[in-house]
């Protein structure tokens, strides 16, 4: 018992000091070499003391030695203690560590839908570590205990079948359609899914209208899903003499691939006279190098920091105001696309996006959501996924935590109604052609 084991270490102590030089003293007698350097260091008393100098520096070492084996034993204890804090399974399971006991839980996501492996695989310290599941490339909201669709990814299944968003998925091969059930229904667990290469028969409504789609799945993790489908969404089309280019990213990382994929996508739209960058819907983390490709200087680079400690979490500004990187970038308007659901670092792209008089943004307020994820239980996915907002972090001295990015022109984009076009995306051309 723990209380047990800590009214018991004075003691223990107190003894082991008493005891502990004769211990010692034998020690050090079978192996001199090993104890002569700590001993040779041990302070001489200035004043006659009853204790000789010789008992005094075993005194010492006795102490010491009962210390490392308290250490070692707590150590030992630790190991077997299977209830770890939430801050203690955070750490282990790569996720950032949060405190229950003093940040305020805002929300939790259980491993039965489709956002819940979405920050999983972002968050995930490793490629082999972000959990694969079958998936046919659509985010959700549920209304009413039914399931709409609120995007498609680009190239993916449900793109490629006509599945809209606002479309509410009724069933798939006759049972009640769930995102991540109905797709993996032989998994062993939540966190242990096998390849599904079966043809289903998905039936879903329009407005009034029932439709039915011959879809197959895709075994991927949403990661790598994001990525892709950020790749298959580039393209060019002409407006009367301009030429625009479009993209969506739905999701960025720091990581080595996604900064060359990022770098290689602007590469190719470098000829437009100006690009729609698409990041409704997206999730992500955010650098430097992504900055890099479209400011002409690092010089109003955000910093992030945090009102209740003063020293800053991150400054994006790392070099000298004054000095201009000499560097390749897109310098044409952009128009930048939001809404409800941007989150996490792609709220900090919308952010410092808006410094340059050349960008305009359209849609909707981002989601305000700054915070950190933690995992709760044993580590599979079983286990929840808490999220703890940061109401005391600012970018620059701008607070987003809760609050999100306010568009420059607001359009709403129903997604209860079934429209025939995307209202945002057709202003986002007109703002586009005004600014180029």
């Amino acid at each position: 018992m723990p209380w047990v084991r800590n009214s018991l270490w004075p003691t223990f102590l107190l003894l082991t000091a008493l005891i502990g030089p004769y211990v010692s003293a034998s020690m050090c007698h079978k192996n001199l070499s090993s104890c002569a350097t700590f001993i040779t260091n041990v302070p001489r008393l200035k004043k006659p003391s009853p204790w000789s100098n010789k008992n005094m520096r075993l005194l010492t070492i006795g102490i010491w030695l009962s210390l490392t084996l308290a250490s070692f034993s707590q150590a030992q204890d630790r190991s077997q203690n299977n209830s770890l804090t939430i801050t203690e399974l955070a750490v282990e399971n790569n996720y950032e560590a949060v405190n229950n006991d003093e940040a305020e839980i805002l929300a939790e996501f259980a491993a039965d839908s489709l956002y819940y492996y979405l920050v999983q695989a972002f968050n995930a310290a490793t490629a082999t570590q972000r959990i694969s599941l079958n998936h046919i490339g659509v985010q959700l909201e549920q209304i009413d205990g039914a399931y709409i669709v609120s995007s498609v990814l680009d190239g993916y299944p449900a793109h490629l079948a006509g599945i809209q968003r606002a479309d509410k998925i009724i069933s798939v091969d006759g049972l009640p359609y769930h995102p991540i059930d109905s797709f993996n229904r032989n998994a062993k667990d939540k966190a242990n899914f096998t390849p599904n290469t079966e043809t289903h028969n998905l039936t879903l409504r329009r407005g009034e209208r029932e439709l039915s789609f011959e879809i197959l799945s895709v075994y991927e993790n949403l990661y790598d899903s994001f990525r892709s489908a950020s790749l298959n969404s580039v393209m060019e089309f002409g407006v009367g003499n301009k030429v625009i280019g479009y993209v969506h990213f739905w999701g960025l990382s720091r990581s080595s691939n996604d900064i060359i994929y990022f770098e290689e996508v602007l590469a190719e739209l470098a000829n437009t006279d100006g690009i729609i960058v698409d990041i409704r819907d997206s999730f992500g983390h955010i650098g430097t190098e992504h900055f890099d490709q479209i400011f002409p200087s690092q010089r109003s680079y955000y910093q992030l920091s945090d009102i209740s400690n003063p020293s800053a979490l991150e400054n994006l500004s790392t070099y000298n105001p004054s000095t201009i990187s000499r560097h390749r970038y897109y310098g044409q308007p952009l128009a930048v696309l939001q809404n409800r659901n941007t989150q996490a670092g792609m709220e900090l792209f919308s952010y410092q996006l808006s410094k340059l008089q050349r960008v305009e943004s359209i849609g909707e307020t981002t989601a305000g959501r700054l915070g950190k994820f933690s995992q709760v239980g044993p580590g599979d996915a079983a286990s929840n996924i808490l999220y703890t907002g940061n109401t005391e972090l600012r970018a620059d001295e701008t607070a987003i935590e809760s609050i999100g990015i306010a568009p420059d022109h607001f359009i709403d984009y129903s997604l209860t109604t079934p429209v025939s076009e995307d209202p945002q995306y057709a202003a986002a051309v007109q703002v586009l052609m005004s600014i180029m």
